[in-house]
C-alpha cells in the first residue's frame, strides 16, 4: 500500500513539474486586452447578404455568436438561405497572442474544405482585416485563390463584412457583402 501510495504522489509531484511555468508563460496562456475585441461579435444577429459571382444573389440567415474556452476565442455558428438552398457555417475567431495576429478559421456546407486566415484590428479605422488563401474553391484547378474577410466594426450593433477575392488578373472582388444587425 505504501509503495502504491509513493507511486501516485511521484506520478502527480512529476506530472505538475511538467505543467508549472512562469507568471509570464501563464499569463501567454489566457485572453489578452486583444480578445475584448471578439466580445463585439457576441450575441443574436440578423444577416442579409450577397453573394457576387456571375450574378449577384440575395441571402438571410440569422448567426449565433458566442465566446468558447474562457474567452480565448469567439464561436460564430449561422444557418443562411441563398438560391432556395439552406446551410450552415462556424467559424472560430481568435487572437494568437505568439503571433500577435487575429485568426479566423472557417467551415460550412457548401464545400469539404476550411478557409483559415489571420490578420490585424485597426482601431482608427475599426476594421478587422483577416487574409489567407485556399486552393481554387471550385476544385477545378491546382491553383490558390488568395481571400481576406473585412469586418467593419464602425457602427454600434451592426457589423459589416466583406469576403473579397484576388482574382486571376491581380484586381479585388467582394465575393461576398453581408449585414449583421442584432437581435
Amino acid at each position: 500500500m505504501k509503495l502504491l501510495v509513493l507511486v501516485i504522489i511521484s506520478t502527480l509531484l512529476i506530472g505538475s513539474s511538467a505543467f508549472a511555468q512562469s507568471e509570464e508563460e501563464m499569463a501567454m496562456m489566457g485572453p489578452g486586452p486583444e480578445h475584448e475585441l471578439l466580445k463585439k461579435f457576441e450575441g443574436k444577429w440578423d444577416v442579409k447578404f450577397k453573394l457576387n459571382f456571375e450574378s449577384t444573389m440575395d441571402g438571410s440567415g440569422n448567426a449565433d455568436c458566442k465566446t468558447i474556452l474562457g474567452g480565448r476565442f469567439l464561436q460564430w455558428e449561422q444557418q443562411s438561405e441563398a438560391m432556395g438552398m439552406k446551410f450552415g457555417a462556424m467559424n472560430i475567431l481568435g487572437f494568437d497572442r505568439r503571433i500577435k495576429k487575429y485568426t479566423i478559421y472557417g467551415i460550412d456546407e457548401l464545400g469539404t474544405y476550411a478557409v483559415t486566415g489571420e490578420g490585424d484590428y485597426d482601431a482608427a479605422k475599426k476594421l478587422l482585416t483577416l487574409s489567407g488563401k485556399t486552393l481554387d474553391p471550385s476544385g477545378l484547378s491546382d491553383k490558390f485563390q488568395a481571400y481576406k474577410f473585412v469586418y467593419d466594426l464602425s457602427t454600434e450593433n451592426t457589423i459589416v463584412m466583406q469576403v473579397i477575392f484576388t482574382m486571376a488578373d491581380g484586381k479585388e472582388k467582394a465575393i461576398v457583402e453581408a449585414t449583421m444587425k442584432k437581435i
